[in-house]
């Protein structure tokens, strides 16, 4: 009844099967547990079970097997009638003494507490981890056992460090983010060999950029799946927090994020478009001392409210008029002489069919621009940010920067790579 024998004819080739057991029989017992380790290959070789401090349930086959289920639960029941302080093999008859030694820190319980600090819920770790909530609850459990602190106010709702968890975090995030840059860069390899790779770019980028992008990357890395998304600022910041992008190329946020990556890539001044028949000074313009409307972006994006607060400082208080998210339809409203707008170079020069009937100018007064840079994960290798780094900022010269300062040569010191 201390052993279990696996026959051969169960085997499967090349299978691995990890099953981790966790029981929780009430608060009074230690944050312990065992880890069963079978291999099952053919022909049968051995099979080992040893203890272990993974407590959650995972099982992995190919396709399904009920005999395996079966002898999961056997193996269960088995450990469940056994002292906690003895380890098993297959093949002997008899218990073996397990000598005891202090539980080490596990990265798990280092890396699930990042992700809760950060998350603000349980719920929302276990989402983004793929494990269970009480999976995750009782490794936040293990890592406090194991410190002698609260980490967390369990009392509050979203959760909330306390004070000895917040001095932890501060003096934890900066290693676990080495951490993960250290084994993206380990398991990177050849960028030929990548398998997959998820990219998000405002739309400031997808007329010739991004799609150049894509077929430069699709050649250079043939092996890999690609994902691109299209996106806000916020909406690509967001999807990076959440770990559903490896790389963003965005507006850079007001303050440096503390888990991602920020890379500067160009500075992008703002500017006023008029058409080319506009007479009125731009100080006059600007002042709303005109007939026509001024055409603003929809207030929910970053560069509306980067504008908006320009005009605020400028003590300018402009009718709401029309608000459109879509760069390309407040050009056509300004070529068509239906208002004036303030955009950046880099969104004119998406808007070549107007470039006839509209021109920029310097915006009045004090200049002001936006930043835009390529933000990644911790875990998005240093080569494949390299290597997009160098082509955007090959193909932002080409379609952006060249053509627009032959045209309006004021631009050369204000619109450039950020070195």
């Amino acid at each position: 009844e201390s052993a279990i024998t696996l026959p051969a004819s169960i085997a499967l080739s090349e299978v691995f099967i990890v099953v981790s057991l966790f029981v929780e029989l009430g608060r009074s017992l230690p944050a312990s547990g065992f880890a069963a380790i079978l291999r099952l290959a053919y022909p049968f070789r051995h099979s080992v079970l040893r203890p272990g401090q993974d407590m959650e349930i995972e099982v992995f086959t190919l396709g399904k097997q009920p005999r395996l289920r079966s002898i999961y639960f056997e193996i269960l029941e088995l450990i469940l009638k056994k002292n906690r302080n003895t380890f098993f093999h297959p093949t002997r008859s008899c218990p073996m003494p397990r000598h005891s030694k202090p539980r080490e820190l596990s990265l798990k319980w280092l890396n699930l507490f990042y992700i809760c600090a950060r998350k603000g819920s349980l719920q929302g770790a276990a989402e983004e981890t793929g494990l269970t909530v009480s999976t995750v609850s009782h490794h936040l459990r293990s890592l406090e056992e194991h410190l002698g602190v609260e980490l967390f106010n369990h009392s509050r709702r979203p959760m909330v460090l306390t004070p000895k968890g917040q001095v932890f975090l501060r003096n934890i995030e900066s290693a676990l983010l080495d951490i993960r840059k250290a084994e993206a860069e380990a398991t990177a390899g050849n960028l030929s060999e990548a398998s997959y790779l998820r990219i998000g770019a405002i739309e400031d980028f997808d007329s010739d950029i991004v799609p150049e992008l894509a077929v430069f990357l699709s050649e250079h890395m043939p092996r890999c799946d690609f994902l691109f998304q299209n996106g806000t600022s916020a909406a690509i910041h967001e999807m990076l927090r959440n770990r559903q992008l490896d790389l963003g190329i965005t507006a850079s946020p007001g303050e440096k994020p503390r888990d991602l990556e920020d890379r500067l890539l160009l500075r992008d001044p703002f500017v006023v478009v008029l058409t080319v028949n506009e007479k009125l000074p731009i100080e006059e313009v600007v002042a709303g001392r005109t007939a026509l409307p001024f055409l603003r972006f929809a207030s929910n994006l970053m560069i509306s409210r980067r504008i908006e607060a320009q005009l605020r400082r400028m003590n300018i208080a402009l009718p709401h008029r029309f608000e459109c998210s879509n760069h390309q339809t407040l050009m056509a409203m300004a070529a068509a002489r239906a208002g004036w707008t303030i955009t950046t170079p880099l969104l004119f020069a998406r808007s070549r069919r107007f470039h006839g009937q509209l021109r920029m100018h310097p915006f009045p007064g004090k200049s002001f621009a936006r930043t835009l840079s390529i933000l990644s994960t911790p875990d998005c290798s240093n080569a494949i940010v390299e290597l997009v780094d160098a082509q955007l900022r090959r193909r932002i010269t080409e379609h952006a920067i060249q053509p627009l300062c032959e045209k309006a040569p004021w631009l050369e010191n204000s619109f450039a790579l950020i070195e």
